[in-house]
């Protein structure tokens, strides 16, 4: 049997929802899954920058994967500078059910790296990081963080702002850490696209499950000279208040967040973050980057993942 790899329509992204969604669908019912992808790849991000590609003989789709175009900033050994580079995202790898255990998505990635070539590519692995080892991955693993919330009170520190003045301070941010450290690196760099489509996705758990929420939170906060920036959103599914992106891993930013869950009747608070700390049973995740540079994966939270 001869695959070809193609770039797939709409419709081809139609007849994989059902095979998508009994992998990644959650506590959503598989009609609400479709839906939500489809609100994704309408969105002015998911129209310019997500693609899905795959692996087809005749009609029929064997293996396919999406590809997101996303902002890099990086740093190289023993350079002063730094340079936003594009990088090729890759997410839902998946072999269909009746093609399994061929190689095909091991193909698949291969032909996708021959042909497309980019020079930097980010995912995250929900299956550990070995397989995707082979194609030229390294993982920088990081915590997955979680806090049990009860009745909590904490003091005001800050102040909500618009998604424009955090997408603008949270590159800023990212821009002066990576000069100051002076260190071989690449963090996501995202825009305010990116924060737009990926609240896109919590705001559409809200209303499959009747409730109606802001397309993500953004605060400016600050204690003790200390400024903070976050991004921010309740997941209804999970009933928890996730902390995209912080600035800080300071305790008083969990403190006041895990208030602010219990404020919003949300029994726990997750976040991520490199350190073993603040929580009793952190979860590993993965991210991983594929470079020629080797240059190392920094600084990745909640709100770099998809």
């Amino acid at each position: 049997m001869q695959w070809r790899f193609e770039k797939l329509t709409d419709s081809d992204r139609e007849s994989l929802v059902a095979s998508r969604a009994a992998e990644w669908k959650g506590s959503l019912t598989p009609k609400e899954f479709g839906a939500r992808n489809e609100r994704l790849y309408l969105h002015p991000f998911g129209q310019n920058r997500m693609h899905t590609y795959g692996l087809r003989f005749g009609d029929e789709v064997g293996a396919s994967l999406d590809a997101i175009q996303i902002a890099l900033l990086t740093r190289q050994a023993g350079s002063d500078d730094l340079k936003e580079v594009e990088a090729s995202h890759i997410a839902s790898v998946l072999t269909e059910k009746a093609h399994r255990n061929r190689g095909l998505a091991t193909e698949l990635l291969k032909t996708y790296f021959a042909l497309e070539n980019p020079k930097w590519s980010t995912l995250f692995s929900g299956i550990g990081p070995a397989f995707y080892e082979r194609f030229g991955y390294l993982a920088y693993p990081v915590y997955e963080h979680s806090r049990s919330i009860a009745i909590e009170k904490t003091e005001s520190y800050g102040e909500r702002v618009s998604l424009e003045v955090f997408a603008k301070a949270c590159r800023q941010w990212k821009r002066e850490k990576l000069a100051r450290e002076a260190v071989a690196g690449a963090v996501f760099f995202p825009d305010a696209q990116w924060w737009d489509w990926y609240g896109a996705i919590y705001q559409y758990f809200a209303e499959a499950r009747g409730v109606t929420i802001p397309r993500g939170r953004y605060w400016r906060l600050e204690k003790g000279g200390e400024q903070v920036w976050v991004a921010e959103s309740e997941n209804i599914p999970k009933q928890t208040l996730e902390i995209w992106w912080s600035s800080s891993e300071s305790r008083w930013v969990t403190d006041f967040f895990a208030a602010e869950a219990a404020r919003r009747h949300l029994p726990k608070l997750v976040w991520w973050c490199a350190h073993l700390h603040q929580s009793k049973e952190p979860k590993l995740v993965y991210p991983m980057l594929r470079n020629e540079h080797r240059v190392p994966l920094l600084e990745v939270q909640v709100g770099d993942w998809w």
